[in-house]
């Protein structure tokens, strides 16, 4: 099931007038990998006034459409008022880091936001100082707003987050795209001896690295070509 075609479907079944679909992200339902879709109030005055009021799931292993809405207000979330912004209640609490995406989880009767957190250690070489990226752990939120910061080892044993995406998607591709310096930087803009370049996919806007669900486990997989 193609994201564009999922939107659609998550939008047909759409059912509430004041509310919009949010950024469609991939939960894992039963076992089953689901097109997840946060509905957020839809326009300024909603924007203030509304809650979260839930999330559209579509199935991702047939093409078939086949959607189920699950209905929770939650008390913070994407796309409402900057006060319950959960970007704005994240950042107050821990800020030098980097949050992506939110998925929501339904769990035993209730919903869970996810968001993925990339931490940065720093490093020097001399007297220059830089940063290196990496996963820093799962923020986990629940519908009345409680907060909840799992470092990576705390994020894999949580019950909400088994079977889900955890690594950050965002980090993935900030690593491959880290090969187009394997041979130096000045190789990377002259030369372009075996310089890796993520082979994007043209008219998609589902753009890589894709998510794959293995013997192994969950893996996110990017395809690289040589430069030219």
């Amino acid at each position: 099931m193609p994201l564009a075609v999922s939107e659609r479907y998550a939008r047909d079944a759409l059912q509430y007038p004041r509310y919009q679909l949010g950024t469609g992200d991939i939960v894992f339902i039963n076992g089953t990998p689901h097109w997840e879709y946060t509905l957020i109030p839809d326009g300024l005055v909603n924007w203030f006034k509304l809650k979260n009021r839930g999330a559209v799931y579509v199935d991702m292993t047939t093409t078939r459409k086949n959607t189920q809405i699950i209905e929770q207000y939650m008390q913070i979330g994407e796309g409402m008022a900057v006060s319950d912004w959960y970007l704005w209640k994240l950042y107050k609490e821990r800020y030098w880091v980097t949050y992506e995406d939110t998925y929501v989880i339904p769990y035993e009767n209730d919903l869970y936001i996810a968001v993925p957190i990339v931490s940065y250690s720093v490093k020097h070489r001399g007297l220059v100082l830089y940063t290196v990226p990496r996963w820093g752990g799962i923020a986990l939120i629940d519908s009345a707003g409680n907060i909840q910061f799992l470092k990576p080892s705390e994020a894999l044993e949580n019950p909400v987050l088994k079977e889900q995406k955890l690594f950050p998607e965002k980090l993935t591709r900030y690593y491959v795209n880290s090969f187009r310096y394997k041979q130096g930087i000045v190789n990377k803009w002259f030369y372009h001896v075996e310089q890796l370049e993520i082979a994007e996919v043209p008219g998609q806007y589902n753009e890589q690295p894709f998510l794959i669900n293995s013997d192994e486990g969950m893996k996110w997989v990017i395809t690289c070509v040589f430069a030219q």
